[in-house]
């Protein structure tokens, strides 16, 4: 979490931002500010600031719609809205992970339990990829420790290569 996904957030407080939302999101595709505007019973001005804001805030995109008339009158394309692709996540207080998976692996190492906790993530790995099969968590912690991904450093894991943590002669898989 950052604390850019809590002032994004905090955005929807207004009740016109969180209305605009609304609208923009249910629709499911692009809204002009138009539609937008009358959909959440305001301005169409008022109406493009605050979309214009949560653009900025990273909770909606937007774009352009080339006008359908053609010749005198016909403008600019129109400016449109979608929600953004991204997903927002919010902890409090915040959680970190990383720093988590980073403690254990040490305490592991620690204790000598290596063996013990490479087993112990075997059976997790069995048992979270009979819940989630043919999906692309499946296996993952199964196959995290491989001799040649040992001597590499790295994690074998094709899911989870950007978060491992390599600890001595094992690497221990974040996800």
């Amino acid at each position: 979490m950052s604390g850019g996904d809590i002032e994004a957030l905090a955005l929807l407080h207004d009740p016109v931002r969180r209305s605009l939302y609304d609208v923009v999101a249910s629709r499911g595709g692009e809204v002009g500010r138009g539609e937008a505007a009358e959909a959440a019973g305001v301005s169409r001005t008022l109406a493009g600031h605050h979309l214009d804001k949560l653009v900025e805030a990273g909770l909606l995109e937007s774009g352009f719609r080339p006008q359908e008339k053609k010749g005198p009158g016909s403008g600019r394309p129109a400016k449109v809205y979608r929600r953004a692709r991204g997903e927002r996540s919010v902890s409090l207080p915040p959680r970190d992970y990383v720093t988590l998976a980073s403690v254990l692996a040490d305490v592991v190492e620690v204790l000598g339990a290596e063996e013990r906790a490479e087993e112990v993530a075997r059976g997790a790995g069995a048992r979270i990829g009979g819940r989630h099969r043919g999906n692309r968590w499946s296996g993952c912690w199964a196959s995290a420790v491989t001799s040649r991904t040992r001597r590499a450093g790295g994690c074998g894991c094709a899911t989870a290569r950007s978060t491992c943590w390599p600890r001595s002669s094992r690497c221990w898989c974040a996800r």
